[in-house]
């Protein structure tokens, strides 16, 4: 599903050729989303020929909105645009495929967790990311985070995952019961 962007669709389109290529070339997962950060921090040092159109700046109904922009035909990965609210988070969640996350526009603040062995989770670091910023998550380890907007304009980040993610079974976390909850992505309708 390529959703007609009528802006500068050689930038999207470079791009997600390069991701095809990686899915391709790479030898392992950790290579894949080395591979996808560096052709996704290429494309967003692109941001000022504003390639995606504004209907993706801004959250459509509740506090963040997930904007599909390519569904790979045989669903080896997609590409989507999150916008963010002034204050609002994702809360935690895990993704259980690999995924490569960078900012458009605004700031975004990026919490990270591991399971520990007697149950539940640990923070094990953040970063706050800015305009160009790109980030990864790399299942088992390295893909339960919380993703926040700390400030009072909205934010938009690039997210790139391993699948169609509105189709894979994912978890959200309760820091405070230890509760876990199965959810599914949605994407907004444009």
């Amino acid at each position: 599903m390529l959703v007609k962007i009528h802006k500068d669709t050689d930038l999207l389109n470079c791009f997600l050729d390069d991701v095809e290529l990686s899915l391709k070339l790479a030898q392992s997962e950790a290579d894949i989303v080395k591979r996808v950060s560096d052709s996704l921090a290429l494309l967003l040092g692109k941001r000022d020929r504003e390639w995606l159109p504004d209907k993706f700046l801004r959250p459509g109904s509740g506090k963040y909105s997930q904007y599909p922009l390519y569904i790979a035909p045989a669903g080896t990965f997609c590409v989507t645009a999150l916008a963010f609210k002034p204050g609002a988070s994702t809360g935690v969640h895990n993704h259980r495929v690999w995924g490569v996350v960078g900012v458009y526009r605004g700031i975004e603040d990026q919490t990270f967790y591991k399971k520990v062995p007697e149950g539940g989770l640990r923070c094990a670091g953040g970063m706050i990311c800015e305009p160009g910023d790109c980030s990864y998550l790399l299942p088992p380890e390295e893909e339960i985070h919380d993703v926040k907007n700390p400030t009072g304009d909205c934010s938009v980040s690039i997210h790139v995952y391993g699948a169609d993610i509105a189709r894979v079974p994912r978890q959200a976390y309760c820091l405070e019961t230890g509760a876990t909850t199965t959810v599914f992505s949605k994407y907004e309708a444009i």
